[in-house]
C-alpha cells in the first residue's frame, strides 16, 4: 500500500510537469479528505482477504452503487432521481445474483470458520461504507476548487503515502517487509508492476470522477467486475446456466443505458442553465 501510494504521487508529479501545471494550488489541502478515506478503504479491502475468499470479496464489492448515491445526497454534492435509485437497486441485485450463482456453481464459496467469516464480512462492510465517501469527497473537492485531476492525484497519493509509511514504521512491520523483499527478490518486480498499474488506475479514476461524477464512476467499476467474470467464463470454460447468461446481458444493458442517460443528463444541464440565463 505504501509503495503504491508513493509511486502514485511520483506519477502525478511527472504528469503535472509534462503538462506544465503547478504542483501546489489553492485548495490542495482538501485532498486530505479523499486521501484518508482511500487509505482506510484500501486497508480494509486488503485485510479482509485474510478472513474470506477473493470471490466472496468480489461479490460484496458489487453492492457499492446505492451507498455511493446515498452519500452523495448526504453530502449534498449530487442529487439523484428515483429512476437513478431504481436502476441502482436493480443493477446491484442482478450483479449480486450473477456473482453468487456463478461462485456457488463453481464451488468456490466454501466458507471459512464462522468467526473469521464474520470478521471478513464486517471489514468489507466497512470498506463499502468508507469507499462510498471516497469518490464523493473527490467530487466535492472538484466542485469547491479549480483543482486539476493531476493535482488531485498528487495530493491524495502524497498524503496517503505518508500515512501508510508512518503506519508501517509505527507497527514495526518495516524491517519484516524489507527482509521479505531481500529474501525474495523476484517479488520486487511484481511490487513495481503493481505500483505502475495502481498509479495509472488511480489517475483514470480521479479523471472519471471529475468528468462524470461518482455514480457513473461506480457503474464503470461494476462493469469492470462483470467483464472480468465474463472473460473468466470464456478463458477457463466455466459452466454458466442460461439464467445467469441472461442476467449478465441485462446487467450489461442496464449499465450501458444508465451510464449514457446520466452522462447525457449532465451534459444537458449546463446547456439548459445557459439558455435560462439568456
Amino acid at each position: 500500500i505504501a509503495v503504491n501510494h508513493t509511486w502514485g504521487a511520483i506519477f502525478a508529479l511527472m504528469n503535472l510537469k509534462l503538462n506544465g501545471l503547478p504542483v501546489f494550488t489553492p485548495g490542495l489541502y482538501l485532498t486530505s479528505l479523499p486521501a484518508v478515506t482511500d487509505l482506510v478503504a484500501t486497508y480494509l479491502q486488503h485485510k479482509a482477504l485474510y478472513y474470506m475468499h477473493f470471490p466472496a470479496q468480489t461479490l460484496m464489492k458489487t453492492l457499492k452503487l446505492l451507498p455511493v448515491m446515498l452519500v452523495g445526497r448526504l453530502l449534498k454534492n449530487r442529487t439523484y432521481t428515483w429512476l437513478d435509485y431504481l436502476e441502482g437497486a436493480l443493477i446491484s441485485a442482478l450483479v449480486f445474483y450473477f456473482v453468487w450463482d456463478f461462485q456457488l456453481d463453481q464451488g468456490s464459496l466454501s466458507s471459512p470458520q464462522q468467526s473469521a467469516a464474520i470478521m471478513g464480512i464486517l471489514m468489507m462492510v466497512g470498506y463499502i461504507f468508507t469507499d462510498s465517501f471516497l469518490s464523493n469527497f473527490e467530487d466535492y473537492v472538484y466542485q469547491a476548487t479549480t483543482i486539476d485531476p493531476g493535482q488531485m492525484l498528487f495530493g491524495l497519493e502524497l498524503i496517503s503515502g505518508i500515512c501508510a509509511w508512518i503506519s508501517l514504521l509505527a507497527s514495526g512491520s518495516m524491517s519484516a517487509s524489507v527482509d521479505f523483499l531481500v529474501m525474495h527478490r523476484e517479488a520486487v518486480l511484481y511490487v513495481c508492476l503493481q505500483a505502475w498499474a495502481s498509479a495509472a488506475g488511480a489517475y483514470a479514476c480521479t479523471l472519471t470522477v471529475r468528468l462524470f461524477g461518482p455514480a457513473v464512476f461506480t457503474l464503470l467499476m461494476m462493469s469492470r467486475q462483470v467483464f472480468s467474470m465474463m472473460f473468466s467464463v470464456i478463458i477457463y470454460n466455466h459452466t454458466v446456466d442460461w439464467v445467469s447468461c441472461l442476467c449478465l446481458i441485462v446487467i450489461a444493458f442496464l449499465i450501458l443505458t444508465s451510464s449514457i442517460r446520466r452522462v447525457n443528463a449532465q451534459m444537458a444541464a449546463p446547456a439548459v442553465t445557459g439558455a435560462k440565463s439568456h
